[in-house]
């Protein structure tokens, strides 16, 4: 009988849970939810909204109608940035009045609501809804408002008219390219002095080619983070909404033209010129935002100039996850470590048991730090390896060599750039040229090494 009291005691326990659960956190949630809603200023959901106005007295007067997407219909017609209108609507849908004020207003004029600076209009297509805002109030924190349906005047935060006060310029497409980088096939760069990067990839693969240089092996990351560069690329500044007049900015013919193909042979093209804005930023004009646009000044540098300044260039390649042993000989020192268990590493002495060092990270940022460096030319024909190097790499797994490297700074006939002779397991003994700031950098994580050495002492 005793599980069939217990049965009924767990019946009973779920009947009160649920009640409490119901009445109670439910019933406490609608009641929360009911005084937002009675709070709000409209109600009004925001994917119902298609159309929307704003008349402002600092701005020029804009209309947007919702047609499937968004689009801008005066003073100009363009497609609508999402980004911003969203944060508007959803502004509007979720408006809340700070305060409202108690004693109806019969006069609107101190409350700059009879010729407000700000107002807005807008439609779900069953009914128009219009807010006017006018002065701040005496303290400067907030606006008055009011409805056109309502004389109660009340209270808007600041920063929610900083949101509705949207002019064209901030409310229409600011992004040039709209392509999905995983589907791009082919990149073309065509400079105007003649210099041109062509990179295809088959479909369904990541590795990217150069059809000019089937020689030359590419960098994945480079080749992604161009086309992310192109993707995230947005005007900062719109400068003529005609393109009529490309010529006068320097894009007929640009000094750059780009060209973006996707898997669906849709292509996008991307047009440079000249500086503009006092050397700010840069003309653009793009296939699918049909203005001429300044985007940020530095753009020249994501783009390629040659195949060759998107070679696979890594010094050497190191999973960290592989790496067992690392030893090293910098001048007369040396030192050597080894893993104890996953970030954490020891100083290997010769016939006693390690001891671990101070701070292990240093290892990871030594290998880090050759994992990312890139050299800047290979050397042909390969100089011979000094005797006596500035100093040395040698990196191991538990059972074989991974990869080794010593450098030699260059003599002051070339300063800023050292020798570097690779090796790595899996690939050719390579002499490459490099930037002398890597060799500071190795020195300086090995010299931190030395000095995080536990001192000499009984073993543990």
């Amino acid at each position: 009988m005793r599980w069939r009291n217990s049965l009924l005691y767990l019946l009973v326990l779920l009947i009160l849970g649920g009640y409490y659960y119901y009445f109670e956190v439910l019933g406490e949630q609608r009641e929360n939810e009911a005084k937002r809603q009675a709070k709000r200023i409209f109600q009004v959901k925001v994917h119902d909204i298609n159309a929307l106005e704003i008349d402002s007295k600092d701005r020029q007067f804009v209309r947007l109608s919702k047609e499937g997407d968004w689009r801008i219909v005066a003073p100009i017609t363009c497609e609508a940035d999402r980004a911003t209108l969203e944060g508007l609507l959803n502004t509007l849908a979720t408006l809340e009045a700070e305060r409202r004020l108690s004693d109806l207003p019969q006069d609107l004029k101190p409350f700059g609501l009879v010729d407000p600076a700000l107002k807005i209009t807008f439609s779900d297509g069953k009914e128009t809804r219009r807010l006017a805002i006018g002065t701040q109030n005496p303290t400067g924190e907030s606006y008055y408002a009011k409805t056109d349906d309502s004389a109660e005047v009340f209270l808007l935060a600041q920063g929610v008219r900083g949101i509705l006060n949207k002019g064209v310029d901030e409310l229409r497409r600011r992004d040039l390219l709209s392509f999905e980088p995983s589907a791009v096939q082919r990149i073309a760069v065509d400079w105007l002095d003649g210099r041109k990067v062509l990179l295809e990839r088959s479909q369904g693969r990541q590795e990217w080619k150069a059809p000019d240089h089937p020689e030359i092996e590419l960098k994945g990351s480079k080749v992604a983070n161009l086309l992310d560069q192109l993707h995230w690329l947005r005007a900062e500044k719109f400068l003529d909404n005609s393109t009529e007049r490309l010529a006068q900015y320097g894009l007929e013919p640009p000094q750059a033209r780009v060209t973006v193909q996707s898997d669906k042979d849709q292509s996008v093209e991307l047009r440079l010129g000249k500086t503009v804005d006092e050397g700010k930023g840069t003309s653009a004009f793009s296939s699918q935002l049909p203005a001429v646009v300044m985007v940020r000044a530095d753009i020249f540098k994501d783009l390629p100039g040659t195949v060759e300044s998107l070679q696979e260039r890594s010094m050497m390649t190191l999973n960290k996850d592989e790496i067992a042993r690392v030893k090293w000989r910098l001048g007369e020192e040396q030192g050597e470590v080894m893993r104890l268990e996953e970030n954490k590493w020891g100083w290997r002495r010769q016939g006693k048991p390690p001891r671990e060092l101070k701070e292990s990270w240093r290892v990871s940022a030594l290998a880090y730090d050759l994992g990312q460096a890139e050299y800047t030319k290979e050397l042909k024909p390969m100089p011979s390896a000094p005797e006596k190097p500035d100093g040395s790499l040698e990196f191991f797994s538990d059972s074989e060599k991974l990869a080794g490297i010593l450098w030699s700074q260059r003599g002051e006939n070339e300063p800023g750039t050292a020798i570097f002779w690779v090796e790595q397991k899996g690939r050719p003994l390579l002499a490459v040229e490099g930037n002398s700031e890597l060799v500071g950098r190795i020195e300086e994580d090995l010299r931190e090494l030395l000095r995080s050495r536990p001192a000499e002492g009984p073993s543990p």
